[in-house]
C-alpha cells in the first residue's frame, strides 16, 4: 500500500542521511515479526533499516505466519531478543516464564498518551508483560451507495436493521449477496462469533473463566449467523474466505456489509472509484432493545521480550521505536496506540471517522484471558465451524463446546497440580 504522510518522508530522509556511516562489525538484534497481523513489506524494512542506521544495530527478522505463531513462540522464543504476541496468549506466556516484565521502562508520557484499557490489556498481575504494537479492533463497513439505492438514508444500527437492509438489497438485485465475512476455520471466526455474542447482550466467558457462551445470547449469536448463510444473505466463500478476501469482495461491489479489522479502512482508500468514495465505516450493530451503543472485538498484537533475551535493554530500544509515534503517525492506515495521533489532523484528514473507531475501540471485547486459550479457542472453532455447515445445531455446538473445555480445564488442573 503506498502511503505518502510526512512521516514516512522523515523515515527515510533519517535513513538516508545516516546510511553512508562506516560499515562495521554491529550487534545484532533477533525480532519475531507477525506476517499477517502487523506492518508488512516495504513498511518493515523501512522501519528496520531506519532504526538500524540510526543505532548500528542490525535487526534480524523473522516473519511468522500468525497460524505457527503461537506453537513456534512455545518451542523457540529462546531464539529471540523480541517477540510478536497476540494479547490472548499472554497469560500462558507468563505463567509458563517466558517472558520479562517491562513495567519499569513505563514513562509518565506512555501513561498519559496511552488508553488505560489498552496498557491494562497487557498487564498480569499489574505488570506490564507486554508492549502494545497494534490496536487490532473490528469496525463495521458499508457501502452507502448500495443502501441508498436500496432506500436507506443511514447505515443499521440493530441487527434486525440490518436484515431488513439485506433483504431489501437483495429482493431489488442490488447486490446478490449483501454481507461477507471470514468464517473459515481460525481466530478470525471465534472474533466474530464474540461481538456476535456481545451484541445480543452475552458473554463467553464468566468472570471465573468457565465457559458461559451457551447462554441464550450465546445461541442467538450462532443462529444469526447460521440465519445468514441459510437465506443465502451471506457470501457463499464467507466459509473459506480470509479477511484479505473478504476485503477483495467488498471493493469489488460483491458485498454492501462486513464486519473487519481496521486495516481494511486503508484498502477502501487506496481503491479505485467507484468504491474509494461508497465504502464507509459505521458501529457495529447489537441486537434491538438492548442498552448498549456497540460492541466489538479486540485482536490486539503487543510486542514482548523474551526472559532469556541477552541485552534486554537493546531489546527495549527496538520497541520504543517500532511503536513510537515517528513509526506510527507514517503508517495511519493502522490504529496508531497513542491517544495524541489519534486524535491528530493527520488521522482525521486520511481517515475520516475518528469518533467512531474511537467509540469502536472503547466498546471492545477482549478475548477471554486463559493459561490455555490456543485450547480453547481451537475447540470453540470447531464447534463453530460445524453449526455453519449445518452439521449440528447450534445450541447442541454450544454445548458440546463447552463440555470439552470443561474436561480441558479439569485435565489442566491435574496436571497443573502433580
Amino acid at each position: 500500500m503506498k502511503i505518502f504522510y510526512y512521516g514516512l518522508v522523515m523515515l527515510a530522509c533519517l535513513s538516508a542521511a545516516v546510511s553512508g556511516a562506516a560499515d562495521e562489525a554491529k550487534p545484532v538484534l533477533r525480532v519475531l515479526h507477525s506476517a499477517q497481523t502487523s506492518y508488512q513489506g516495504a513498511a518493515v524494512d523501512t522501519i528496520v533499516d531506519t532504526f538500524s542506521a540510526l543505532t548500528g544495530v542490525d535487526i534480524d527478522v523473522a516473519h511468522i505466519a500468525y497460524a505457527e505463531q503461537h506453537e513456534h513462540l512455545l518451542e523457540a522464543i529462546g531464539d529471540y531478543d523480541v517477540v510478536a504476541i497476540d494479547q490472548a496468549w499472554l497469560k500462558e506466556l507468563t505463567t509458563k516464564e517466558l517472558l520479562s516484565p517491562l513495567t519499569h521502562y513505563q514513562s509518565h508520557s506512555i501513561r498519559n498518551d496511552i488508553m488505560p484499557e489498552v496498557l491494562s490489556a497487557f498487564r498480569i498481575r499489574k505488570e506490564l508483560m507486554a508492549f502494545p504494537a497494534l490496536l487490532n479492533f473490528q469496525l463495521f463497513f458499508y457501502n452507502r451507495a448500495m443502501i441508498k439505492e436500496a432506500g436507506f438514508s443511514k447505515a443499521p444500527r440493530t441487527l434486525e436493521e440490518l436484515l431488513e437492509q439485506m433483504m431489501a438489497l437483495k429482493n431489488q438485485g442490488i447486490v446478490q449477496y449483501p454481507w461477507t465475512d471470514s468464517w473459515r476455520k481460525g481466530e478470525s471466526l471465534l472474533c466474530d462469533y464474540i461481538w456476535l455474542t456481545a451484541a445480543f447482550g452475552g458473554e463467553l466467558f464468566d468472570d471465573n473463566g468457565q465457559p458461559s457462551f451457551d447462554s441464550t445470547e450465546g445461541v442467538s449469536a450462532l443462529e444469526f449467523m447460521r440465519l445468514l448463510i441459510d437465506k443465502q444473505l451471506a457470501h457463499p466463500d464467507i466459509l473459506q474466505n480470509d479477511e484479505l478476501a473478504v476485503t477483495d469482495q467488498f471493493l469489488a461491489r460483491k458485498a454492501a456489509f462486513t464486519s473487519n479489522w481496521v486495516f481494511m479502512q486503508g484498502f477502501i482508500r487506496q481503491a479505485d472509484p467507484p468504491i474509494r468514495s461508497e465504502g464507509a465505516i459505521a458501529l457495529l450493530p447489537i441486537a434491538d432493545g438492548k442498552s448498549m451503543e456497540t460492541v466489538s472485538v479486540s485482536a490486539f498484537q503487543g510486542l514482548a521480550i523474551p526472559a532469556d533475551a541477552a541485552d534486554k535493554a537493546l531489546a527495549w530500544q527496538w520497541i520504543a521505536f517500532f511503536t513510537s509515534p515517528l513509526v506510527q503517525r507514517a503508517y495511519l492506515y493502522e490504529m496508531p496506540i497513542w491517544t495524541s495521533l489519534q486524535q491528530s489532523d493527520d488521522a482525521k484528514l486520511f481517515f475520516p471517522g475518528h469518533d467512531i473507531r474511537h467509540t469502536q475501540l472503547k466498546n471492545a471485547r477482549q478475548r477471554p484471558m486463559l493459561d490455555n486459550y490456543s485450547q480453547v479457542s481451537s475447540i470453540l472453532q470447531e464447534h463453530l465451524y460445524a453449526a455453519l455447515k449445518g452439521r449440528v445445531l447450534p445450541d447442541e455446538a454450544l454445548r458440546q463446546a463447552k463440555t470439552e473445555i470443561q474436561s480441558l480445564h479439569k485435565n489442566n488442573g491435574r496436571e497443573a497440580q502433580k
